[in-house]
């Protein structure tokens, strides 16, 4: 039961973003400076494609953070560390739930346009 829970709490980030209730990310630098908002349709469609194929972790072997995303969603919502090695965490205490793209190569260009 207690894995199936955990389970479930690490993959909610991704169905949220698949349910379609994302609104608005912004990509900041390390300066905070924003570099990137995606806000069309189009562009929604693509981050939510990457966002879905992130594969949860349980160790972050790298914390050197080159960028923030704050995402402006109902469930989600709030500031994800990057790493554009494609690492990312939730920012809190724990830095949880934790996950590695998928595709590093995509996920930045559709996030950071790299």
């Amino acid at each position: 039961m207690r894995n199936t829970v955990k389970i479930i709490i690490l993959l909610f980030p991704l169905a949220a973003i698949a349910s379609g209730e994302m609104q608005q990310i912004k990509i900041l630098n390390n300066e905070f400076s924003v570099i990137k908002v995606i806000s069309s349709t189009k562009e929604l469609e693509l981050a939510k494609k990457e966002w879905g194929q992130l594969i949860p972790i349980n160790k972050l072997p790298n914390t050197n953070w080159t960028h923030k995303i704050d995402i402006t969603s109902k469930s989600i919502g709030g500031r994800w560390l990057y790493n554009k090695q494609g690492y990312l965490a939730k920012l809190n205490k724990q830095l949880k739930p934790m996950y590695k793209t998928n595709n590093v190569k995509s996920f930045n260009k559709v996030y950071l346009g790299l």
